[in-house]
């Protein structure tokens, strides 16, 4: 008996059944006898239909192929492939064609099942992706030094962690941290008919100033209790969760359910960036009056989200250090855009491989050029914003509401009030710890102690030119 394929293929053949061909011969003597048998009964193969039909020439998949080994993807092998205008109007004029671009016979398709089969050829270690996942993590573990957790049951949600070992030290020394999921990103080793969840730990990193994911979680339930479990054995301060809003759908209308859910969405950052309880209370009030025609999406909110209104919104987080679409978002949107793809069929085993292999490196690169001084400091807009406000003052005022109190100590005048004064300590350099009730990182005292004294206003910011 013939083994049962594991790749069942529903399109066609593209095999006609055509008889010409040519032969070679080598003779004893040293001399190449070719035979030409060149009659096509059935087709015509100067046919442009049949020649974009028929497979790529070798030529022109091998050159696709060294592309994708540079990870070269479509867009910018599209640009390769663009004609310039001279040659688009001689071809719109043929109605014949002896000759033409060979570029015109690459379409996207083309591309992308080289690429997929480059990434499957560095991915797989094996055919299975269980085995797969195992062998990934076996090798992150021992190579990489990772802590790592692999377990799949029959019939139950199966769930991969890990965590790099240069990603522990930023993870402990974090104080606060943000859990970003990413839905149906794969589908799952134990059931190919559900999809699965990527949830990962993202935190401000000081060095870059911007967000850095920790700790992949694959998992085929939204379970978060395993993932806490995992993350306290390294160290945790404080957790940041952003809500997300059920769907709400009405029937035959796609436009009005777009028109409720973006109502919603719009009700639930009320809630959540709300100053202060009594504006948190209005703003749920109002939400309830919108939507009280959604009693199912209601009852759901108010049983599971409600209670829980202090972990998530503003008004019960005053001390959060950090805006957390600053972090979480732009993490997001790099993570879907250059490596996921927008694609959610991939094996989990090819994810496995995109985060270790890939995604990781190109963070801690990042890390490495702005700790090397090879990358700027970027500042987030409300920064920014309190940069420029220490900036517009006036130098020698500025001067005078800056002293020097001790070695490492610094006093600031407050720009509001005249009978306040904040203190500022500086470590290696840069200035830290600043009292005022700003509990960012950098407030704007920060910034006009930074102007008079020329100190860092962080451990890898540029030093303050001269005035």
């Amino acid at each position: 008996m013939c083994p049962k394929k594991t790749c069942i293929i529903m399109k066609s053949s593209i095999k006609i059944g055509c008889t010409a061909k040519i032969t070679k011969h080598v003779m004893t003597d040293g001399t190449i006898h070719v035979e030409y048998h060149w009659e096509h009964p059935d087709h015509c193969p100067w046919d442009i239909k049949e020649i974009t039909d028929s497979r790529l020439p070798f030529e022109i998949k091998q050159w696709i192929t060294e592309m994708a080994i540079e990870n070269v993807g479509w867009k910018a092998i599209k640009k390769f492939l663009r004609i310039d205008d001279e040659c688009l109007i001689e071809i719109e004029k043929k109605k014949s064609f002896s000759s033409f671009p060979m570029s015109l016979l690459i379409n996207y398709h083309d591309v992308k099942s080289i690429i997929n089969a480059h990434m499957n050829k560095l991915s797989r270690k094996s055919c299975r992706d269980k085995h797969n996942c195992e062998k990934w993590m076996k090798y992150s573990e021992k190579k990489k030094n990772c802590l790592t957790l692999f377990r799949t049951h029959e019939n139950d949600p199966f769930l991969i962690l890990w965590v790099s070992d240069w990603q522990k030290k930023f993870l402990e020394e974090a104080e606060e941290w943000c859990i970003d999921s990413t839905h149906k990103t794969c589908k799952p080793i134990t059931d190919s008919s559900k999809d699965s969840y990527l949830f990962t730990i993202v935190v401000h990193n000081y060095t870059t100033n911007r967000g850095l994911p920790f700790c992949r979680q694959l998992q085929l339930e939204m379970n978060l209790k395993t993932l806490f479990k995992f993350s306290c054995a390294i160290g945790i301060s404080g957790v940041h969760g952003k809500p997300t809003s059920s769907e709400v759908r009405i029937s035959k209308s796609t436009h009005d359910t777009n028109l409720v859910r973006d109502r919603g969405c719009a009700n639930l950052n009320s809630m959540m960036y709300s100053e202060t309880p009594k504006a948190f209370d209005l703003a749920y009030q109002l939400f309830l009056a919108e939507n009280k025609e959604f009693e199912v999406f209601l009852a759901y909110f108010n049983r599971l989200r409600l209670p829980r209104k202090e972990l998530w919104s503003k008004a019960w987080k005053q001390t959060a250090s950090f805006h957390t679409n600053n972090l979480v978002e732009s993490y997001h949107n790099q993570w879907k855009t250059f490596y996921l793809d927008h694609s959610r069929s991939l094996r989990v085993d090819r994810l496995v491989y995109l985060l270790s292999q890939m995604v990781a490196l190109d963070y801690w690169q990042d890390i490495i050029k702005a700790a090397h001084d090879f990358d700027g400091f970027r500042l987030t807009a409300k920064e920014e914003k309190k940069r420029r406000a220490a900036y517009c003052i006036d130098y020698d005022i500025a001067c005078y509401m800056v002293e020097q109190l001790e070695e490492n100590v610094y006093q600031c005048k407050s720009f509001t009030e005249n009978i306040l004064f904040y203190e500022m300590d500086t470590k290696e350099g840069y200035l830290k710890n600043c009292s005022c009730p700003d509990r960012t990182k950098m407030c704007k005292h920060f910034f006009l102690v930074s102007r008079v004294t020329k100190l860092r206003f962080s451990r890898h910011a540029p030093a303050p030119v001269a005035q």
